[in-house]
Order: C-alpha cells, then structure tokens, then sequence
C-alpha cells in the first residue's frame, strides 16, 4: 500500500475505548472485574485515561523531542 493510498474515512468511529491503566489496557467492560483482581492480589490499578488511543509516551519515547507534560 503506498503512503496516502488507503481511504480510512470512518475507521475512527469503528476503534472502542480502552481504559489505558498501570497494569496495561483493558476494555472498558471489563474494568471493574479486572481492579477487583488487582485488589485481590495486592496490586492498585490506576486508570491514565479512557480513550482510543493511549498517552504516546506511555509506549514511545520520540527522539529529538521535549516533551514537557505528556497529558497535553
């Protein structure tokens, strides 16, 4: 597929939010079974955000870039 050849109009409306959490993502159906767990085994869950996509750097760290407040 070459850059810019691919007509993804809609596909944003077609991704579920993710609850984006200190143990890694979880559907957001399954959040409340899944801090239960947590609890459970003495761990605490922190949920960064509900949403499509995660806080970038949560998984990358870009190179030649400052990034002051990564929740802006």
């Amino acid at each position: 597929v070459q850059p810019h050849g691919q007509n993804l109009d809609g596909l944003f409306g077609l991704l579920a939010n993710v609850a984006w959490t200190s143990l890694g993502p979880v559907a957001v159906d399954d959040l409340e079974r899944v801090r239960l767990n947590a609890r459970a085994e003495g761990l605490h869950l922190q949920v960064t955000s509900v949403d499509k996509f995660p806080r970038m750097t949560d998984y990358v760290a870009p190179q030649g870039v400052r990034i002051a407040d990564a929740d802006r």
